[in-house]
């Protein structure tokens, strides 16, 4: 389903919380950004089977969700034909550094903690802008190698 239609043709952002609260703030934040919302996915598996169909530019993406997690999401996304081309954001309420490090080694190109939330503007305008590029840390310095 698509919502919030407007002037910002193929700029299209899958949303994924299974918590409604969360997914309807997530989806204000990318329509405040001027982006079409594609969802809100409530599980992981939903979110996946919309990414396959729409192709999205930028997924948000919870990390604990039914179904599959937001980090399963991720490694699926980017083994999908075109998988590359979607920038990944993945959102979590955990502050534990694991989290972080396995979201980053599946693929995410940014990770927030949910009180960030306010930042998904900010990224999506610098995508739109072309200064956000898939790969870059939340911080925009190239993400940290994972692992090594």
């Amino acid at each position: 389903m698509l919502s919030g239609m407007n002037d910002s043709p193929g700029r299209l952002v899958l949303v994924a919380d299974d918590s409604p609260i969360v997914a309807e703030a997530l989806r204000e934040l990318v329509e405040e950004a001027g982006a079409q919302v594609l969802g809100p996915a409530a599980d992981g598996t939903e979110a996946l089977r919309l990414f396959l169909d729409a192709a999205p530019d930028v997924a948000l993406l919870d990390v604990q969700m039914p179904g599959m997690t937001g980090i399963e999401v991720t490694r699926a996304i980017r083994a999908a034909p075109g998988g590359e081309r979607c920038l990944v954001i993945v959102v979590t309420s955990s502050r534990e550094p694991e989290v972080r490090r396995h979201a980053l080694a599946a693929g995410a190109d940014h990770f927030l903690l949910k009180g960030e939330l306010h930042r998904v503007v900010d990224l999506l305008s610098a995508r739109n802008a072309g200064d956000a590029p898939p790969g870059a840390a939340p911080d925009g310095a190239p993400a940290p190698p994972v692992g090594k």
